[in-house]
């Protein structure tokens, strides 16, 4: 085991020697700075441990620590100070930097052996950390970049446990480890490994189809049949880890539904693929977050001073870009929101949605009026929407509030755990539970609240009924024990089947289409939504299909529209429905509307090349309109 390496930045010479020679004696090894601008080079040789004077030549000791915090955000960091005695300023440095302990000279060696003996290597995010999620269940109503702001609470507080959103039809469910996300679940054909990997060209066409066909006969999952086709070109925890990261950048741009935390004390998978939430934030808020969500969210900000926030997340973790670091390392509160956006070497956007993802993940802090705002509370927008459901009082608002959260835990219960009692309950156990429970969310208690705390008040009520009405008794309890553990079953092998079968008919649509089989194509395409009705992407095949089989019909080309229409209302999120619907606008002679098709298909997917061609053809067109109305007028 090697030693632990110290850094001790300091320009008395007298301090250093001593410094040096005692802990050498005590089995460190010992670097030395002789000024801040030396300290910061040494970081490069990564210390375990960090002392520095503040009053340094060249450079400050305030900018060593800050240099260094972005470094690490667990290394301990430990202040001497000469001219600094205030507490309160050594308490703002705890607050902000995290440093495990300041000492005003002269210092006595056995002091600081005595802490640095004592220190757990608690890192910086969790002393410093005052907002947490805890470990308490939540939920709450999902509003524009509430996702990438859950994702952040959830890694300061070292979470653990299951996150469930949903969004009309679509339905995730993250577990966290340490405040990670590992594994991912999610309803959507597009996210299952297969075409993930298929649309990433890991794999060919030929070897997924294959596969799903695998899955099917064999019952095995994806991951295991492609394994055993040898065509995978990288290991498995790296193809997870892949779909993983698909499934939370495409939940970003989720403007409304609803979100549920349930904290375990341990979660379980085969195999576990971590990601670390800082850069998945900012690719995701680069990529899949629109220019008018990001100015909507900075705009009144625009005015104020920014600094430096917590130090949350290393550089190494954020991912930065040179440039993107070097913009970063400038921010210290001499310049406006505008200012930054205005002076950026970076491209406009760019430094908008840089400056989005650092105020979320705490980075960077507004001052208004002096006060500091954080404005990754402002995303949350549970608040705002209980007072347009006429939830003023704060009393209210938290009665919601956990009304809500019971009803979502209940709603992925079975019936013996909505009632809190277990499989071998008797009839009185029932009876019991269900009347202490129905007594405390009867929908009367609320008589003098809100309509909306009376409405989940109501639904819980109802469910807890229909628990009841279905274990009253013995028999009753039988039944049910056997629907979950045998229909169930039964259902569910019936239900992969069908989905396997779907995308088996979709695949083979996809064939016909592109060989101008478009009557074929329709029959793959009905059979797919027939065997998977809830997809999204088989409706809007299939109502693209009939207008290329009849595209001069009028009546049908409203007929796919509306089939088009109605996928969009599942999928809000599916780019290629918005093409469909771009060409089907320009067929009608709208090229406003089918302007405006192809920006919607490019926000919810930037890398969409229909998209990107069209934009940039309408781009230039205008530009070339422009020019040639200048030309005119300036004869």
């Amino acid at each position: 085991m090697r030693p632990q390496k110290i850094l001790i930045v300091d320009d008395d010479p007298f301090v250093q020697s001593s410094l040096v020679e005692k802990f050498k004696a005590a089995g460190f090894d010992v670097l030395t700075a002789k000024d801040g601008e030396d300290g910061i080079t040494y970081l490069a040789e990564s210390p375990d441990i960090i002392i520095t004077e503040l009053l340094l030549p060249k450079v400050s000791g305030l900018e060593v620590i800050r240099r260094a915090r972005h470094k690490s955000v667990d290394i301990p960091l430990i202040v001497f100070s000469t001219v600094y005695r205030d507490e309160a300023f050594f308490e703002d440095l705890k607050n902000r930097y995290g440093i495990s302990g300041y000492f005003i000279k002269p210092v006595q060696f056995e002091r600081v052996y005595s802490l640095i003996k004592s220190l757990k290597r608690e890192s910086a995010r969790e002393m410093s950390r005052k907002e947490s999620f805890g470990v308490k269940k939540a939920s709450g109503e999902i509003v524009p970049l509430l996702f990438p702001t859950l994702l952040h609470k959830l890694y300061i507080s070292r979470a653990t446990g299951r996150l469930r959103v949903q969004s009309g039809n679509m339905i995730k469910e993250f577990l966290f480890k340490n405040g990670c996300p590992v594994f991912a679940k999610s309803n959507l054909i597009h996210e299952t490994l297969g075409r993930v990997l298929l649309d990433t060209g890991l794999i060919s066409k030929i070897d997924y189809e294959m596969s799903i066909r695998q899955m099917l006969k064999e019952k095995k999952k994806q991951g295991e049949v492609l394994l055993e086709m040898g065509v995978l070109p990288i290991n498995l925890k790296e193809a997870l880890k892949i779909q993983l990261k698909q499934k939370l950048l495409n939940t970003f741009s989720w403007e409304s539904g609803t979100y549920y935390f349930a904290p375990e004390k341990e979660v379980k998978i085969d195999i576990e693929s971590e990601i670390k939430p800082a850069e998945i934030i900012l690719e995701g808020i680069k990529t899949r977050i629109n220019e008018e969500t990001c100015d909507r969210y900075l705009a009144e900000f625009l005015p104020y001073p920014v600094y430096e926030g917590k130090p949350n997340y290393s550089l190494k973790e954020l991912g930065l870009s040179k440039e993107e670091e070097k913009f970063f390392l400038k921010i210290d509160g001499k310049k406006t929101l505008q200012e930054l956006i205005d002076s950026s070497p970076l491209e406009k956007n760019l430094t908008k949605k840089l400056l989005l993802a650092l105020i979320i993940l705490g980075m960077i802090e507004i001052k208004n009026g002096g006060v500091a705002e954080n404005r990754a509370q402002k995303i949350d927008g549970s608040r705002k929407t209980l007072e347009e459901k006429g939830l003023k009082s704060e009393e209210d608002i938290k009665l919601y509030n956990d009304l809500n959260t019971y009803l979502t835990e209940l709603k992925t219960k079975n019936y013996f755990e909505v009632l809190g009692v277990n499989e071998k309950a008797t009839d009185a156990d029932v009876k019991k539970s269900y009347f202490l429970m129905a007594r405390e969310y009867h929908p009367d208690r609320f008589y003098n609240k809100d309509k909306s705390i009376r409405d989940v008040a109501e639904e819980i009520f109802t469910l807890l009924t229909t628990a009841y009405n279905a274990l009253m008794t013995e028999d009753l309890r039988k039944k049910y024990l056997e629907s979950l553990k045998g229909k169930d079953q039964e259902k569910k092998s019936e239900d992969v089947q069908s989905l396997v079968n779907a995308e088996i008919q979709f695949q083979k649509g996809m064939v016909y289409y592109k060989s101008q089989d478009f009557v074929n194509a329709e029959e793959c395409f009905k059979w797919a939504v027939k065997l998977n009705p809830n997809e999204a992407e088989y409706a809007g095949w299939l109502g693209w299909v009939l207008y290329k089989k009849q595209p001069a019909d009028s009546a049908i080309r409203k007929k796919a529209e509306e089939a088009i229409n109605h996928a969009l209302q599942m999928n809000p999120k599916w780019d290629q429905g918005y093409i469909f619907l771009a060409y089907l606008a320009r067929v009608e002679k709208d090229e406003e509307k089918a302007e405006k098709y192809f920006k919607k298909a490019l926000e919810c997917n930037p890398n969409n090349q229909d998209a990107i061609r069209e934009v940039r053809l309408i781009n230039m067109r205008k530009k070339k309109s422009e020019g040639l109305f200048k030309k005119i007028f300036n004869k």
